[in-house]
């Protein structure tokens, strides 16, 4: 008799396979969810990590290139002191892009020391800002984006090398290797990314010269 009512007490105790399958069901649902959420989340960390990012970059940029041109140099000997270079192609990939400005200034992230530990004497360096479309990194499949570069090159590189005559009566890559644009967008010079334009504006007076009377 006991072992009867063992028997059946074990019975109406297991799942029936239709209750299996409905758990089943259920839980896949709610993983369903639980991996959907995730997704979206991840999606939403992913963007907003990226807008962050962005905005880091153009915040860094910005600052440098302020502090650049509030510290740049510029003196009326003859020479050039600052050089914008415009789209080679209008009608190209550049249209209405400034391609590169290069100055001197005072840099406040300049090299101190070479590199062999020696001191660097100085504090006015050349200063090469270019916009380009390139790979962001070397790799085979790297996808190519719009970024801006900026090359610093040390104070007394710069005395020696890009300053007076003739090096400075053109800031162009046909006397010195150091302005030319491939220079200036090598990896290390890497600035920000996702950059699609990059414009200088420069505004200034006609002077009259002394003693230069007006027509009538």
């Amino acid at each position: 008799m006991s072992s009867s009512y063992q028997n059946s007490k074990s019975r109406n105790d297991a799942f029936t396979l239709i209750e299996i399958m409905v758990a089943s069901v259920v839980m896949i649902i709610l993983v369903g969810l639980v991996v959907h959420m995730t997704s979206e989340v991840l999606k939403i960390w992913n963007r907003s990590s990226g807008k962050l990012s962005a905005n880091a970059e153009a915040r860094i940029a910005m600052n440098l290139l302020t502090q650049d041109l509030e510290s740049a140099v510029f003196r009326n000997n003859g020479q050039q002191w600052l050089r914008i270079e415009g789209p080679i192609d209008p009608d190209g990939n550049y249209t209405d892009q400034t391609v590169s400005l290069k100055l001197f200034s005072a840099a406040l992230d300049r090299p101190d020391v070479d590199a062999g530990g020696a001191e660097i004497r100085g504090d006015i360096c050349a200063i090469g800002y270019r916009l380009a479309y390139k790979k962001s990194y070397s790799a085979p499949n790297a996808p190519k984006v719009f970024a801006l570069y900026r090359q610093v090159v040390d104070a007394e590189t710069t005395f020696n090398e890009l300053m007076g005559d003739p090096e400075q009566q053109s800031l162009t890559d046909d006397l010195n290797d150091r302005w030319q644009d491939s220079k200036i967008i090598e990896e290390e010079n890497f600035l920000a990314s996702n950059i699609i334009e990059f414009k200088v504006f420069v505004y200034g007076d006609e002077v009259k010269a002394l003693g230069e009377e007006e027509e009538e």
